[in-house]
């Protein structure tokens, strides 16, 4: 069965030694910084301070997760993470 974990910082924290499987979401720094300022009590020095704690794309890119682009929605989304969902399950097989 399929648990899922939405942890923050999941590299520089080490935790994706527990993982099996690790999705990286990546969208533009426009879309992404738009979407973090719409969060409750979010401000630009606290975006900033997250943005600075993580690591780049490419350092994260580089441990060979599987990679999902979140622009074009929560929709497209859900099916692509399906798709991979899908994926590992009949590789298994």
């Amino acid at each position: 069965f399929v648990v899922g974990l939405d942890i923050p910082l999941l590299y520089e924290t080490r935790m994706d030694k527990i993982c099996d499987y690790i999705f990286l979401v990546n969208t533009t720094k426009k879309i992404q910084r738009k979407r973090v300022l719409m969060r409750p009590n979010m401000t630009e020095k606290k975006y900033e301070l997250i943005n600075n704690s993580q690591w780049s794309y490419e350092k994260k890119k580089n441990k060979k997760p599987l990679i999902i682009n979140t622009s074009f929605g929560k929709l497209i989304t859900f099916i692509i993470v399906i798709f991979y969902l899908l994926v590992i399950k009949f590789k298994g097989k």
